[in-house]
């Protein structure tokens, strides 16, 4: 035993000897490690002593190879190369790339036009009278680099891409797309620097208009990301309560009302459509709805082409509150505590509280009586509208749908039924299909993109083949 602990102090101290007189080499200088302790008369530790001295010396030892190890790291770094990196360091602001150059004044002015025309048929956020000042304040200086102004800068290119994105005709789809997409390039470089820093509306528009750019795409991602950005920046500034319009003019209001509302929509719209959660708790809101949607230098709140009014737009995000609801109350982790009668229970709520919302719709707007406008633009709300409504409508019932059947027999009938409405929803959103603009792949692919449309027409299509195999001597069919 005593020549045992013998030999490995022998171990520990040749050990401890190899290391004193190990060589470090870095950054072109070689020093002897023994030296250097010689000369500032520090102690050199060795670990394999602290090993064999016992636990209270084990965190003494610790705490002095960690700063032997960090004075090393210091050393294997010359003051010199330390200086030079200082000296090239650009410690200006951050830049960003300018993909494309803004077209000439002029013609700036008929793409805001459009923009205003037609996006804000589906959510309001477009002003052309604010979108003019922003356009007057580069061409005043269009030296300022995009950096100085980024809200401006992200607000007027992600406006440009979402204009070219929405005429784009069948024939140049490929073209006008990669020019579109320079712009939202442009726009997209002051992400970073609006979602950390934004300090006003202008901000939050600027992420809003890039999501709705990225909503005419495939790319749910990107989309997803700048909506998330925008909610959490809508609640940064504190547009959810109340109290934060207290000192603003009407205009002002309602144009923070516009912008948080259109967050609010467009993050229940990707919460329902991905799965993800969303930012905003309903009840922590505590605001109204705008009492007009645009500018009422523009068209007295009334969307062109349509009778659709202020209202539409509070029916909008009224309904995004019953999507989310639907979310939180039927696919939750809590709902397999419950049996089939309470869930059918929650159904039928849930159903209750869909068709007092489409009780509010006008007249000429209800499902089953729909007055469609001539224009394809005018239709696009109407579209959208009632593609959110059977969505909302499919997802309630196609959760009662799939139930466990086994009960008494108003359990299977309620079942049953939900299993025809499922299958009638998913035949009205095909129905409606013939009124998309064909002839614009621009709102064509808005409509029917995964980052919009919570059932594609493919969905659909198989929904119905879904009833017909578990219904087929249904009524409904024949």
């Amino acid at each position: 035993m005593a020549w045992a602990e013998e030999q490995q102090a022998q171990t520990a101290s040749g050990t401890c000897e190899n290391r004193t007189e190990s060589t470090l080499s870095g950054a072109g200088n070689s020093f002897t490690t023994a030296s250097r302790n010689e000369q500032r008369h520090e102690p050199i530790y060795c670990e394999s002593e602290a090993r064999l001295s016992g636990p209270s010396i084990i965190s003494d030892g610790y705490e002095r190879e960690k700063s032997a190890l960090r004075e090393k790291l210091f050393r294997m770094f010359p003051e010199q190369n330390a200086r030079k990196l200082r000296l090239e360091a650009n410690r200006g602001p951050f830049t960003s790339s300018v993909f494309i150059q803004l077209p000439p004044k002029s013609q700036l002015q008929s793409m805001f036009e459009v923009a205003f025309t037609e996006a804000n048929h589906v959510l309001p956020l477009f002003d052309v009278p604010v979108l003019m000042d922003l356009l007057e304040q580069h061409y005043s200086d269009p030296t300022v680099p995009p950096g100085k102004q980024p809200g401006r800068w992200a607000m007027l290119n992600a406006t440009i891409a979402v204009a070219i994105q929405l005429r784009t005709a069948r024939g140049s789809y490929s073209e006008m797309t990669e020019l579109s997409w320079q712009f939202f390039k442009n726009a997209f470089s002051m992400y970073s620097v609006i979602a950390l820093r934004a300090a006003d509306v202008l901000g939050l528009e600027a992420l809003l208009a890039m999501a709705i750019y990225t909503q005419g795409s495939s790319d749910v991602r990107t989309t997803s990301v700048l909506v998330n950005a925008a909610a959490r920046l809508s609640l940064t500034f504190g547009l959810h309560r109340r109290e934060f319009y207290s000192v603003l003019d009407p205009a002002a209001a309602n144009r923070h009302k516009r912008a948080f509302w259109i967050a609010y929509i467009l993050d229940k719209s990707v919460s329902v459509n991905t799965g993800l959660p969303s930012v905003f708790e309903d009840d922590a809101i505590n605001i109204d709805y705008p009492d007009q949607i645009l500018s009422a230098s523009s068209m007295d709140g009334n969307v062109p082409g349509t009778s659709m009014s202020a209202s539409g737009f509070r029916l909008k995000a009224e309904l995004a509150m019953i999507e989310s609801s639907v979310e939180k109350r039927l696919y939750s982790g809590s709902v397999g505590r419950q049996n089939v009668h309470q869930l059918l229970d929650l159904v039928a709520e849930l159903d209750h509280q869909l068709e007092n919302w489409k009780a509010k719709l006008p007249s000429s707007f209800q499902p089953d009586r729909i007055v469609w406008p001539t224009t394809p633009t005018a239709r696009e709300p109407i579209i959208l509208l009632h593609f959110a409504y059977y969505c909302t409508l499919s997802e309630i019932h196609g959760f009662a749908a799939h139930l466990n059947q086994e009960g008494d027999i108003s359990a299977i009938r309620q079942i049953q039924s939900s299993r025809i409405i499922q299958a009638s929803a998913a035949s009205q959103i095909i129905h409606i299909l013939q009124y998309l603009p064909y002839e614009q792949p621009g709102h064509l692919w808005y409509v029917c993109s995964p980052g919009c449309a919570k059932y594609h027409p493919s969905d659909c299509l198989l929904g119905i083949f879904y009833a017909i195999l578990y219904l087929p001597a249904s009524l409904w069919w024949r």
